[in-house]
């Protein structure tokens, strides 16, 4: 359902009020680009962006386009986009005349759309009941032989009509158009069943292909690709082309955007931005510049989207609300970072969380999130937060000497040992164990 209070001026602290100007401006113009994929990862604001959008389009006194917004993922048990679009577009007409009209021209087709969709839906719903046609008894097949030619003599005349039908639903859509041009954004379409997808998909590739009427779909083009694939059993390459022939023009919304002048990941941005309205935060370890750094680097190795920092932020919340001491503000940093790791693997890695809590020692495993590197070799100045905090580990688990050179580049192994030295003070505090106990905080043990 669409927030009619979701505005730019409400919120925009991504920046993004610029890109959809532009994609105001060019949905108005006389380019045809419809249907228009707004294309992004899962979690990276799109559904935000497409209201905040829609309810720009429709702010002006006398838009010259009138934006309608439809969840496709809310009206997929309807299991009939045909169904979906009709509606939405019937609810934005205001003269009854001319939505009555509109209903009389969509029957035909919807009705024999449904009908199909109900004979497929019998059959599948036989299929997995395991239920053989040959062992009923006579009786049934006979009702079953006469139901179904009824239906079947059904589909096949409104099919005789459907065509004129078809034609004549599109002479009054785009009717329609000409007192209103229509912008209909289809959000969500990304997590809905494949079949709806396509159907979706090929509905306004055919039948709503008219002038005045643009679609922008709001959704991930590769989980798009992956319902191609299931819908025809088709590879990657070909799905791509399927989808390439119903999508006039993609906009990519942008993973970065500007603070104070300097680029950073819209996923850090809302991260800081989040920690800084947290009142449970408030006070706490997860406050420190050097914490926030930290974690700002996990963001990006981890490639966290605004939605994988808002489940973080909860689970840190959660964490200090269950033992408050745990994060104190006056913690010794680098044994402060190992438990706001241990809160992140808890969170995003629970394969390398059992990993520190069966005492398990893969190197591979213990170090992922926080590094590439297979091999601590030279480096410049200082190695940065994540490293060192993966170095420690190492460190505590292997030591630094030359059996265990597949760790730590023999050439600088003095190096490391200083800067692991210097940043946890030379304190044997146990490194694994910090890590540990904010992993069992949060599994309640």
């Amino acid at each position: 359902m669409l927030d009619q209070e979701l505005t730019f001026d409400y919120r925009d602290e991504f920046g993004r009020r610029n890109i959809a100007e532009k994609i105001k401006s060019l949905l108005e113009g006389d380019i045809d680009i419809s249907p228009m994929l707004l294309d992004g990862g899962w979690g990276a604001g799109k559904s935000e962006f497409c209201q905040k959008l829609v309810n720009l389009i429709n702010s002006e006194e006398e838009p010259p386009l009138k934006a309608i917004y439809i969840d496709a993922f809310e009206a997929d048990h309807a299991d009939e986009p045909l169904l979906t679009i009709l509606s939405s577009i019937l609810n934005a007409i205001d003269d009854p005349n001319e939505k009555n009209s509109l209903k009389d021209r969509a029957l035909p087709v919807l009705r024999y759309a449904l009908g199909a969709a109900m004979k497929i839906g019998t059959s599948a719903f036989l299929s997995r009941a395991g239920i053989d046609a040959d062992t009923l008894v006579d009786e049934i097949q006979n009702a079953s032989n006469d139901l179904i030619d009824k239906s079947v003599s059904r589909l096949l005349k409104d099919h005789e009509k459907v065509e004129e039908s078809l034609n004549a639903l599109k002479v009054l859509l785009e009717t329609v158009g000409q007192e209103q041009p229509l912008v209909i954004f289809v959000d969500e379409l990304d997590r809905c069943r494949p079949d709806y997808t396509v159907t979706m998909l090929e509905n306004i590739k055919h039948i709503f292909d008219v002038d005045n009427i643009q679609f922008v779909l709001v959704a991930n083009s590769k989980q798009i690709c992956s319902s191609v694939k299931h819908r025809y059993g088709i590879d990657d390459d070909d799905a791509q082309k399927y989808l390439d022939k119903f999508i006039k023009y993609t906009i990519q919304l942008p993973e970065v955007c500007s603070v104070d002048n300097n680029s950073i990941l819209a996923s850090q941005h809302h991260y800081n931005l989040k920690i800084d309205q947290s009142e449970v935060v408030r006070g706490t370890f997860f406050e420190n510049e050097g914490c926030i750094s930290f974690v700002n680097e996990l963001i990006e190795k981890n490639k966290l989207s605004l939605r994988d920092v808002d489940k973080f932020i909860r689970l840190i919340e959660v964490s200090i609300t269950l033992n408050p001491t745990l994060f104190v503000s006056n913690l010794i940093f680098p044994y402060g970072l190992l438990r706001v790791y241990g809160v992140f693997l808890y969170c995003f890695d629970p394969v390398v969380a059992e990993v520190f809590c069966n005492n398990e020692q893969p190197v591979e495993e213990m170090i992922r999130p926080l590094t590439d590197a297979n091999i601590f070799g030279d480096f410049d100045d200082w190695p940065s937060h994540a490293e060192v905090i993966a170095a420690g580990i190492m460190h505590d688990l292997f030591g630094m000497g030359y059996a265990h050179v597949g760790i730590f580049d023999q050439n600088h192994i003095e190096k490391w040992r200083e800067a692991i030295n210097h940043y946890f003070r030379g304190r044997g505090t146990n490194k694994i164990k910090c890590v540990k106990d904010s992993i069992s905080l949060l599994k309640l043990v």
